[in-house]
């Protein structure tokens, strides 16, 4: 069961092992970058459709991801830039690259003493994120906005109050409407460790409840749903890390699903449902399908008509020339299921989902969309997902029987882009 709270002292204060890690070389990082290895998989694209000119909507791609894997300790992050153009792309790409360089910076990752001191490094990257958004701006509303989700997966020690409930833990800090999730090898099952992510207005898909960058009264960060969340792992789960574009498309709502469909006892609308029974209807029904979706024995159906005439839903970014759930894949399975295999099934289920409303936008350029989820399923966006496996993992030349194709970017970036440095602390720590 996940813990939300919204102060760092509200955490348990379990100890987090060492295990030398200070001592312990860097295994393995990347920035903004599609990549596959033996312990993660990330993709990031999108489901917008391709017009007559040639040119995506919604492009650049405003969601930024990054990795960082050092000794027994991981840091992963998700950001998504709001709306579209340059503004939302600089946003988000800012706040990535200062969360990551906090934490890169005088080594703090492997100091982290305890779970409390983790979740005050991370505001403390938070507050770092939004100063480099809106730094060297000459007027702060230039800069755009973005949400943000980061994550440590760190091993828990025995302390002098006790055990740990498990071997590992998962500690997020979230503002707006990015989510994570734990899957857990054993059980084959699904839970989201960010339990309230965008609890305050669950039908309107244009707010993130919250958003780093200037968008309150003197240029302050939205903050209304900015949460830290701790779950139990052990080894060998998976954590996923998503984007709305990715959880969107498993909300019975967005789906076309009546409210009894989606498994609710009476026949009746979405807008009559408590805001109670609509966060835990639409929790249960994301969890079960993304278990089925990421489990599933065979091939998906979206992977079947991936095929399909519509020139967007035709391929996903791909690191390997093989898909990955392919016998002939590069990567061995050494699991029952691996973070690649996972998130390929993930999007492959957005691009499906999304497929009918992109071939109508393909073919009537212009028009608005008719708001009919049930003949238009999903919603079309900037498509974010990356998958870790918990443990102790290797360098990947330490890999054995594994060919790890070198990282490459699959999505349209702009070069050059400056990184802001800190200016002073905005968010209350």
């Amino acid at each position: 069961m996940a813990l939300e709270v919204q102060r760092y002292e509200q955490l348990p204060s379990y100890s987090v092992e060492h295990h030398g890690a200070i001592l312990e070389p860097l295994i393995w990082s990347a920035e903004e970058k599609d990549a596959d290895q033996p312990f993660m998989s990330s993709r990031s694209t999108s489901t917008y459709p391709i017009m007559p000119d040639g040119v995506r909507d919604g492009d650049p791609n405003a969601d930024r991801h990054y990795m960082l894997v050092h000794g027994t300790r991981t840091l992963i992050a998700v950001a998504d830039g709001c709306n579209w153009g340059m503004r939302p792309y600089n946003a988000a790409k800012a706040a990535i690259s200062a969360l990551g360089n906090y934490f890169i910076e005088s080594d703090r990752i492997s100091h982290i003493a305890n779970v409390q001191e983790a979740g005050h490094y991370l505001l403390r990257a938070f507050s770092e994120a939004h100063n480099h958004i809106i730094k060297d701006k000459s007027d702060m509303w230039d800069a755009g906005t973005t949400t943000l989700l980061g994550c440590l997966i760190l091993p828990l020690a025995l302390s002098d109050g006790g055990p740990p409930p498990s071997p590992w833990g998962i500690l997020c800090v979230s503002v707006g409407d990015c989510k994570a999730y734990r899957i857990c090898a054993a059980t084959k099952s699904v839970s989201e460790v960010t339990v309230g992510c965008r609890a305050g207005n669950l039908s309107d898909l244009t707010d993130p409840g919250g958003r780093l960058g200037p968008y309150l009264g003197h240029g302050a960060p939205d903050l209304r749903n900015l949460r830290l969340c701790f779950s139990p792992s052990e080894q060998n789960d998976l954590v996923m890390i998503v984007s709305d574009g990715v959880h969107d498309n498993f909300d019975p709502q967005t789906m076309g699903k009546t409210p009894k469909e989606a498994g609710y006892h009476d026949d009746v609308k979405w807008e009559t449902l408590s805001h109670q029974d609509l966060i835990v209807l639409k929790q249960t029904f994301r969890n079960t399908l993304l278990s089925e979706v990421i489990f599933s024995q065979t091939p998906s159906a979206s992977s079947s008509s991936s095929s399909s005439s519509s020139s967007s839903t035709s391929t996903l970014p791909s690191t390997s020339s093989t898909s990955s759930s392919s016998p002939t894949s590069s990567h061995a399975i050494l699991y029952d299921i691996n973070p690649d295999i996972v998130t390929e099934r993930i999007l492959r289920h957005c691009l499906e989902t999304t497929r009918t409303s992109r071939e109508w936008m393909e073919a009537h350029p212009g028009k608005r969309q008719p708001p009919d989820y049930r003949a238009y399923p999903g919603k079309m966006d900037h498509t974010t997902c990356v998958t870790y496996r918990v443990g102790h993992n290797h360098a990947p030349d330490q890999q054995a029987n594994l060919v790890i194709p070198s990282p490459t970017t699959t999505t349209t970036q702009p070069s050059g882009l400056p990184i802001p440095g800190p200016t002073t602390e905005i968010l209350t720590l």
